[in-house]
């Protein structure tokens, strides 16, 4: 896969999960597609995936932000590391850092395999 269009990937998965559209990030992914969330299969099809987005952009988390890096691209894989952080409805603030990588199909994801720790900062 080129290096720049492994990267422009990257950028449009940041600005869809920034904005957090459950439409948008389903769109980014093929029906068949399969979501493993720090080693367990959370959702395969293009339901399941729907549905994993919709509770993952919880409406009661607010001001998310989000930095994606692509740390390398190759064949038919992308490897991504993110930080995002997040005010709860608690008033307490969350954080997450994670190390992903995605199987590619043209552009589209048939596998995301994310690894990822979560914590309370405040």
């Amino acid at each position: 896969m080129d290096q720049g269009f492994a990267e422009k990937i990257v950028r449009e998965a940041e600005r869809v999960y920034r904005r957090r559209i459950v439409d948008e990030a389903c769109a980014m992914y093929e029906p068949d597609a399969v979501i493993i969330w720090n080693g367990r299969e959370v959702a395969r099809g293009e339901a399941a995936v729907r549905k994993f987005h919709e509770a993952f952009f919880d409406p009661s988390i607010k001001n998310v932000k989000l930095d994606k890096k692509m740390i390398a691209a190759s064949g038919d894989t992308i490897a991504v590391e993110w930080r995002a952080t997040w005010d709860n409805p608690d008033g307490s603030r969350g954080e997450q850092f994670a190390a992903e990588h995605w199987e590619m199909r043209g552009e589209r994801l048939t596998e995301w395999r994310a690894f990822v720790t979560s914590k309370k900062i405040g």
